[in-house]
């Protein structure tokens, strides 16, 4: 007869799983480790395989230990090492569960996944979506833990911690109010007169405390930094006391659109942030975040944080007539999109899979998209920075390449002061090309009632663009 063997051991806190082997079968015990008493006495039925294999099996696993010593062996999915700790993802009964594993005190703790496991406050609206749909369906479809395991990173914060990132959004969100008050401050200022529909004859300043932000150089903040803001600039008289008139000659809804489009702006922003918001805190000790697992900064704004599920969309300003021509400029990790067939602008080169891009497009009025060289990017003024999800973003790209291919008869005429007709055909400059392709994207440029006013300056591109130091107050929508 062949002696028991003690084979194998798993040390869980303050006990210790023996397992052994006699002949064809397998048995554990668990064993107090400081007192030595045999605890829980348990068998395995493994018909099914071999006892080699069912051994190999155990061995990956990750013990659990029950209030009675009885052991649970889990399955082990996945292994994160984060400083000094080593995040395994393993099967529980009914559901999944994080297995937390301090090296320093050789300790392990066990968290209920659907409890603890939350996506980053960094992520974009879209990305949670993704992360949701991983978290609810995971337990029951394997697609989903891989995808879990190839695409996303985790980590591991204190409750405590959380919520002091959870009070900084508290605190962008605040931040953002001012906008709201800023833009209908602005409404209650400017008051057009009788003697025109299209030009304002005089500015009535009636609550200073509300302008103080709109000196001679936050004209340049309201209205951009093209030809709006150059007449603005020096048509504002600020002063403390009684109320100022002063002549003024910029279009009203002209005006106005710039004012409102930078609102909505920070509009979708504060969207962004109340949702996030939405969150209902966890009720655990300890907090698993996931985010994507590959990022990079954008070339535009370092603060913006794109990814393979949210890439960055911007419209920047160089060059043309007036030092206005638009592009369409997007940022973000290559999911497989891009390959060696993709086109390149310039000396960019293509792009690997997980690796950072750098996509332009612009009407020149020929068209022009394709990848660009970081170090071939050179412009003067940009928007807003837009995170979208890369599935729009490639929508968008696709439907400029497939204008690209059209025949000459088919494509859009160029026309210097913006869409209208030309030669029978419908006609674009560079902004308003771009406002084309971006409008199925959500983002808008105009106002519902500011069409046209004045062509070359509803069509300037620079009347809804400013500097980038101008945007370092602004927070970010998320990764």
């Amino acid at each position: 007869m062949e002696p028991i063997q003690h084979i194998y051991s798993w040390n869980v806190n303050d006990y210790e799983v023996r397992l052994f082997q006699e002949q064809d079968s397998l048995r554990y015990e668990t064993v107090d480790i400081t007192s030595r008493e045999i605890l829980f006495k348990g068998s395995f039925d493994f018909k099914e395989m071999t006892t080699e294999k069912m051994v190999s099996c155990l061995k990956k696993c990750r013990v659990m230990i029950e209030d009675n010593g009885s052991a649970i062996f889990s399955q082990q999915y996945h292994t994160w090492n984060i400083d000094d700790k080593d995040i395994h993802l393993i099967s529980g009964n009914d559901n999944l569960i994080w297995n937390i594993y301090c090296n320093s005190t050789q300790t392990s703790s066990f968290y209920n996944f659907q409890e603890c496991t939350t996506a980053s406050l960094r992520c974009h609206p879209e990305t949670v979506a993704i992360i949701d749909k991983i978290k609810n369906e995971c337990f029951k479809d394997f697609q989903q833990i891989f995808r879990l395991i190839d695409d996303f990173k985790v980590s591991v914060l204190s409750i405590e911690i959380y919520n002091e990132n959870y009070q900084k959004q508290k605190k962008n969100l605040e931040n953002l109010q001012l906008s709201n008050y800023e833009y209908h401050a602005v409404k209650k200022v400017i008051v057009p007169s009788v003697l025109s529909s299209l030009f304002l004859s005089a500015c009535v300043v009636t609550d200073l405390t509300a302008i103080l932000a709109f000196q001679s150089s936050a004209a340049i903040a309201l209205y951009g930094s093209g030809a709006i803001a150059n007449i603005a600039a020096g048509s504002f008289v600020m002063c403390t006391g009684a109320a100022v008139l002063t002549p003024i000659i910029v279009p009203v809804s002209a005006a106005y659109a710039y004012a409102k489009w930078n609102y909505d702006a920070d509009n979708d922003k504060r969207e962004i942030i109340e949702e996030k918001l939405k969150k209902t805190l966890p009720q655990t000790t300890i907090i698993v975040e996931i985010e994507p697992k590959i990022t990079a900064p954008s070339i535009i704004d370092p603060r913006v944080i794109v990814s393979k599920f949210t890439w960055a969309v911007t419209v920047i300003t160089y060059n043309g007539s007036f030092g206005n021509h638009a592009e369409i400029a997007i940022e973000g990790i290559n999911d497989g999109f891009y390959n060696n067939q993709s086109p390149l602008i310039g000396t960019a080169s293509h792009v690997k899979i997980g690796e950072k891009f750098f996509h332009l497009a612009h009407f020149q009025p020929r068209i022009e998209s394709g990848l660009l060289s970081p170090q071939d990017l050179i412009y003067e003024t940009r928007t807003e920075i837009w995170m979208l999800t890369c599935e729009k973003v490639k929508t968008m790209i696709r439907n400029i390449e497939t204008e690209k291919t059209l025949p000459h008869g088919q494509r859009f005429e160029y026309n210097k002061w913006g869409e209208g007709y030309k030669k029978g055909r419908k006609a674009h400059n560079c902004f308003t090309w771009a406002q084309h392709h971006l409008q199925p994207l959500g983002i808008e440029f105009k106002t519902k009632n500011q069409r046209s006013l004045v062509g070359s300056v509803a069509s300037a591109v620079t009347d809804y663009t400013k500097k980038t130091e101008c945007y370092t107050e602004q927070p970010i929508q998320g990764i």
